[in-house]
């Protein structure tokens, strides 16, 4: 009996080891990095977008960042992979800035918002999205530099 024991003690010390060890070196997702630098005397707000290169039923559209005049703001909205493909859409006074034809994507004026698998939030419109030009999970976006 001691014997079994002993087996038991062992292997419960070897899985208890391995999954301390597991859960020690996975490390989190990594986001997308976005410097928003904001060149115009008003406040500027983003909508930002992922598309999943694999499912696009797992599209994401996050908002509003908001940047103060003259001013440079570091977000990191989104989880990182480089199959996937990132945009961008952005008002000032209620008045849009920045659009395209990249991407349609759901925002929700005047408040935050997140839209998942591509489903509309309450209140919300469709708006086209400028492609994100993001290198290795990095990207700037300048408002009002010519």
């Amino acid at each position: 009996m001691k014997k079994l024991s002993r087996l038991f003690l062992a292997l419960f010390s070897v899985c208890m080891l391995a999954m301390l060890t597991s859960v020690s070196s996975a490390q989190a997702d990594p986001m997308l990095v976005v410097t928003i630098n904001n060149y115009t005397n008003e406040s500027v707000s983003l909508a930002l977008a992922r598309e999943n290169g694999y499912d696009t039923s797992d599209n994401i559209t996050v908002g509003w960042y908001n940047c103060g005049p003259r001013q440079t703001k570091t977000v990191k909205p989104l989880k990182y992979h480089p199959d996937n493909n990132y945009y961008w859409f952005a008002v000032k006074n209620g008045r849009v800035i920045a659009s395209g034809k990249d991407f349609s994507g759901w925002i929700v004026r005047g408040k935050a918002f997140k839209s998942v698998h591509g489903r509309k939030p309450g209140g919300g419109t469709r708006v086209g999205f400028k492609t994100l030009n993001e290198k290795n999970g990095r990207c700037t976006i300048n408002i009002g530099k010519h």
